[in-house]
């Protein structure tokens, strides 16, 4: 039986149909030939009755698609069936979409000659199992670039399972916008589904390996295969990184790269670097400063790292597509910044848009510091805030907060420093001035805490010192524009002060110090066991010459040692020895080197009182009577002593006008030898000879040796060769 078609009455759907050729024989069709163009609209305003036909195959409401399609069918009972669509001006969500399909069928075996959907072609044979299609066999490709062998299902709503059995990408041909300047390939295999909804959901799970692929000249290796789960729900999830970037001309790693996992949410357009441990090579901070504008925070974050040294960090982190906001969390890193490499940990960074943050604690001489920062990226102001994690404030302490800016004409501004921090308390606040930037304010500072945080150089001279609490500053900060020589003018001050490990009652003196010069001067100390004066003592350094110091003159002045009170113990009891002044002359040498110090000097002594007699006591003239001796004739009570600094050690020259009680022994220095001495550690060697002036008493001459330290010393009595300990000296 054959039928004619009206073509100019024949619709479907709203469409012309034009039937070329229809057959039937025994109530069943042998041959339909058409050719109709379709609207995507009117197929949407079909579906009910689409559904009606077979509900378990297709669902076409949820496709978004707009635009006609030219439908060619070729339907034959004892031969190969065809059906052909082309589409004609077909939009997908919006966007201008190629589309070609060619269906063969034979018997009950499909084959899907050619199916071309945007950048996106393959074909695939397929078998009809009750509420779906089985791929046996099919092929994807996208573009040139990705090519995968895959078999399964495809179910209703063109719902597609299907596995993996072979992909291989060439990033160089594939023309993905994010790799394009990728080169290499990656092979693997897997499982993957699609479905049709509001737009094409897409899962997938493969085992990937990667062949060494490069980068403009880098050159990148994986050291083994990546795990790639990808879905709409979760992103796109990638396990196994493991980089090593090289550059063809160098043998060390570029880059070294061990990332957990790496997430890419799609939905908030957000990369996310899980458990990764990254190592930058100092070559590598120019290459990346190329990927960012200028003044990106970024860039300025890689032009103050430091050359000299790579950059290492296990940290975990997530940034946006376009860079505008950062968030990083470092558990432990190396930063090659400041000259230096800073071991950083518990790092919390924090950048969108106008705005960043950062908290971490620094290990700096063995101490850990807690150090936070917050800038105002669009007026370029920030405050800095640092705190000794180690030492706990008190409720009135708060922790050193800095309030500065970035000045587009007068550069770094410094507006404020308040709070404890580092054993300085201090208070200063911006001064208006015409010749430039400064502050105004007051600083307690404890030099003990202080010199554990400064470097090893500068901490050492208040180590040596023996500074400790007690002191305060007075005064105005100076700078210019590019803080080249910043300098603090002013008072420092002290009461109840340490030093040299004593408690001094109060100390005054003015004071210039900058960079390269520390100067104190009209330097006054007073306490009960006595009165310091020194004119001027300079601290200096120029250019790549060590630190030098000198003082012209130092006056000690009604100097009891007895008095000296030692820090955390109370005053002993009083001795009578006082120094009627010490003066010690144009001392000077390099700060760091003790060897250097050269100066001369004199002093004068006495001893005030002498003590009365008790019951409990033995006269000196029984022990005269018993041993020979007048232990009176063995106290100087007073004298002169002239000395020089040089070597380390103080040499002293002359005894001179040195008598005991009455006059009756004269005391002088034995110089043969090894000259008498006192070196810097307080290390005593000295030989003092008797000559005495005693009538009516068989008298000798005495040689008193005096060694050990300046605290604990010991005494030995020279008589015809013999030695007596003599203890209480």
């Amino acid at each position: 039986i054959n039928f004619a078609i009206d073509s100019m009455k024949s619709h479907v759907l709203g469409s012309p149909l034009h039937v070329q050729e229809c057959r039937a024989s025994n109530y069943a069709l042998d041959v339909l030939k058409l050719t109709a163009k379709l609207s995507c609209n009117t197929l949407s305003s079909a579906q009910s009755s689409l559904e009606k036909i077979d509900a378990k195959f297709l669902t076409l409401r949820d496709l978004i698609l707009e635009g006609s399609s030219s439908i060619e069918i070729d339907l034959r009972s004892k031969a190969p069936s065809l059906v052909r669509v082309q589409g004609e001006d077909l939009l997908w969500n919006g966007q201008s979409v190629p589309f070609h399909f060619v269906l063969l069928q034979n018997k009950e075996k499909w084959k899907v000659e050619s199916l071309q959907i945007g950048d996106y072609a393959g074909w695939a044979s397929l078998f009809r199992e009750e509420d779906h299609w089985k791929v046996d066999r099919g092929e994807v490709r996208y573009k040139n670039g990705v090519t995968a062998t895959v078999s399964g299902a495809i179910g209703p709503s063109l719902q597609c399972d299907l596995v993996v059995e072979s992909l291989l990408v060439d990033l160089q041909k594939a023309d993905l916008e994010e790799i394009a300047s990728f080169e290499g390939k990656i092979e693997g295999d897997g499982n993957m589904s699609m479905v049709w909804k509001d737009e094409l959901v897409f899962d997938a799970d493969l085992d990937l390996r990667p062949t060494p692929l490069k980068c403009g000249e880098l050159n990148i290796e994986n050291s083994g295969p990546l795990q790639l789960h990808f879905s709409k729900r979760q992103g796109l999830l990638i396990r196994g990184l493991d980089l090593q970037v090289q550059k063809p001309d160098c043998d060390t790693s570029w880059l070294y790269g061990r990332i957990g996992l790496m997430q890419y949410d799609f939905l908030k357009s957000r990369w996310f670097l899980h458990h990764s441990h990254l190592r930058l090579p100092t070559d590598s901070f120019s290459l990346l400063l190329k990927k960012f504008e200028e003044n990106h925070p970024v860039a300025r974050f890689l032009e103050s790292l430091d050359p000299k040294h790579d950059l290492e960090c296990s940290t975990e982190l997530s940034f946006s597509d376009d860079l505008t906001n950062i968030t990083c969390f470092m558990k432990e890193g190396f930063i090659p910044f400041l000259g230096d490499v800073r071991h950083l940990q518990n790092v919390d960074l924090q950048y969108s848009g106008d705005e960043a943050s950062i908290d971490f604690l620094t290990l700096h001489q063995g101490h850990s510091l807690k150090v936070g920062a917050r800038v105002d990226l669009d007026r370029l102001t920030g405050t800095l805030i640092l705190e000794d994690e180690e030492t706990a404030l008190s409720e009135s302490e708060r922790p050193m907060t800095l309030q500065c800016e970035l000045h587009p004409e007068k550069g770094f501004l410094l507006h404020s420093i308040e709070g404890s921090f580092g054993g300085i308390d201090a208070a200063f606040h911006e001064e208006v001035r015409t010749d430039g930037s400064g502050l105004i304010g007051t600083a307690k500072i404890d030099f003990g805490s202080l010199s554990q945080l400064l470097t090893p150089r500068i901490g050492s001279v208040f180590s040596e010192l023996k500074m400790g609490k007690g002191y305060e500053l007075k005064g105005r900060f100076f700078y210019d524009s590019n803080w080249s020589n910043p300098v603090f003018k002013g008072l420092l001050s002290g009461k109840n002060c340490e030093l040299f490990g004593w408690q001094i009652r109060s100390f005054l003196s003015q004071i210039e110090a900058g960079p390269s010069l520390v100067r104190l001067f009209e330097v006054k100390g007073s306490d009960s066991a006595g009165i310091m004066k020194i004119n001027e003592l300079v601290m200096s350094q120029s250019e790549e010459d060590p630190w030098k110091i000198s003082m012209p003159v130092f006056k000690l002045q009604e100097f009891r040692p007895s008095l000296l009170q030692t820090v955390g113990r109370d005053v002993g009891p009083v001795g009578p020895l006082v120094v009627r002044e010490l003066k010690l002359l144009d001392f000077q040498g390099e700060l760091e080197e003790s060897m250097t110090y050269t100066a001369k000097g004199d002093l004068s002594f006495i001893n005030s009182f002498k003590r009365e007699h008790t019951v409990f006591d033995i006269p000196a003239d029984v022990l005269g009577r018993i041993f020979g001796l007048d232990l009176e004739l063995l106290i100087p009570v007073k004298g002169n002593l002239s000395f020089e600094l040089k070597e380390g050690k103080f040499f002293l020259d002359e005894l001179h006008d040195a008598y005991s009680e009455g006059k009756r022994s004269k005391f002088f220095l034995v110089k043969e030898g090894e000259s008498p001495s006192v070196d810097l550690d307080g290390n005593v060697n000295i030989l003092v000879k008797m000559k005495q002036y005693v009538l009516f008493k068989f008298t000798e001459n005495f040689l008193l040796s005096i060694d050990g330290t300046l605290d604990t010393p010991s005494y030995s009595l020279q008589k015809k060769s013999k030695i007596q300990k003599l203890s209480g000296l």
